[in-house]
């Protein structure tokens, strides 16, 4: 399993989201 943690940019470049994407 491989996971990566991928950074999406919102409206705004100060708000950053960490998602967790989990490949298989």
């Amino acid at each position: 399993e491989i996971i990566m943690l991928v950074y999406n940019r919102c409206e705004t470049e100060k708000e950053k989201r960490m998602e967790k994407v989990i490949e298989i």
